[in-house]
């Protein structure tokens, strides 16, 4: 319920003068008249530098166009435009992303806000983003609240800048065959930056997609970040005793596979997926497409599909064996000929990154190397 502070900061606002802020933020948001955006202002300018709770107002309490709020602790107001003429940019299985405004009266600006149900895993999310706050290539919220929704049902509110590029998969996908190598080369290294902060702490994520990395270009200059620590991000000594790796089968090594199916998954097994996974992305990163094997792996090996719910089945080996073949077909003989480039001296920096994402798509766990032996390679080498 709103508080009578906050009803008489919203009557006051009523009386108080039109700001020229209206003109920037008709620039970020559609859907509202000058007139309305001017009464959204007076309310916001109201609210600013008052001190108290946070105020979570919502259109139908103050009468304004969008719903507001107020992080007290923080000196930030976010106008929340969510889906009113404005487009969805992003959606998971616990959360809706939607765009808002964090509110400024000289420089306002786009942001991203999550609205996530208040769940195990997400409390595990605002805890690793708490945890990792300030990290290298790892997203940071701006802004957690938690409030209720209308239905009584507790949510947190997820507010994080905006990567104005998207996911690192639409990024792709809207711009085939444009992107440098040299942007690709950057995108890779943050990535192995974010990966590598994780695992210095223990961690892993379960779930490298080409969703889950987030991707921002600002004056000419990219980087990029893991944007999701939702359910799939734990400490290794935990993954070990869940399912090591996310939602499907397919995103696991043969070799993972094997392991767990004799039971005998350690740590390093899970930490060697993780490199695997990561090959995956950059794969797609710099060939634009996924590995071959991926689009048909839950019809062609059925058993290593349902092995996490079901490892009784010792014919899931024939599948595993038939898997690594797959995937070794694939890439032994391209890395062949470039691992004797890269003996004679003759790789091109393209090939050389080649090289890199074919070690870490190999059958051979211990040819894979590490995230952190990875990152140093790259900024040795490009």
């Amino acid at each position: 319920m709103l508080s009578h502070a906050a009803i008489e900061i919203v009557h006051e606002a009523k009386h108080s003068k039109h700001s020229a802020t209206v003109q920037k933020l008709s620039c970020l948001a559609t859907g509202m008249t000058n007139e309305e955006l001017a009464e959204l202002v007076r309310i916001i300018e109201a609210l600013r530098g008052r001190h108290g709770p946070c105020y979570y107002l919502r259109k139908e309490q103050t009468g304004a166009c969008r719903t507001i709020e107020v992080d007290q602790e923080g000196d930030r107001i976010f106008i929340h435009l969510k889906t009113h003429n404005m487009p969805l940019l992003g959606k998971g299985a616990h959360k809706r992303v939607t765009y808002s405004i964090l509110y400024d009266p000289v420089e306002p600006k786009l942001v991203a806000s999550a609205i996530v149900a208040n769940s195990k895993t997400t409390r595990n999310e605002v805890a690793l983003l708490e945890e990792f706050r300030g990290s290298k290539c790892i997203i940071e919220p701006l802004y957690i609240g938690k409030h209720t929704k209308k239905s009584g049902e507790t949510c947190f509110e997820i507010i994080t800048p905006l990567y104005n590029k998207g996911s690192l998969r639409s990024f792709i996908k809207k711009n085939p065959h444009s992107v440098a190598f040299d942007v690709k080369i950057k995108i890779a290294k943050d990535i192995l930056t974010g990966a590598c902060t994780l695992n210095a702490k223990g961690y892993v994520s379960r779930d490298n997609n080409r969703g889950n990395f987030l991707v921002h270009e600002e004056n000419g200059i990219y980087s990029a970040c893991l944007g999701d620590l939702g359910g799939h991000t734990d400490k290794v000594g935990v993954a070990v005793h869940k399912r090591p790796f996310g939602p499907s089968a397919r995103s696991g090594a043969p070799d993972l596979h094997r392991a767990y199916y004799e039971n005998r998954l350690t740590e390093d097994d899970v930490f060697s997926n993780n490199v695997y996974s990561l090959g995956r992305v950059f794969h797609f990163l710099y060939f634009e497409k996924e590995v071959p094997w991926i689009a048909t792996f839950s019809d062609k090996y059925p058993l290593i599909a349902a092995l996490y719910n079901d490892r009784s089945n010792p014919e899931v080996l024939t599948e595993i064996e038939q898997a690594t073949e797959e995937i070794s077909s694939y890439t032994t003989p391209r890395l062949q000929e470039l691992s004797d480039k890269l003996f004679k001296g003759t790789i091109s920096p393209e090939e050389h990154f080649e090289y890199i994402i074919f070690t870490m798509l190999s059958t051979n766990p211990e040819a894979r190397q590490t995230n952190k032996y990875w990152l140093e390679y790259i900024n040795d080498h490009f």
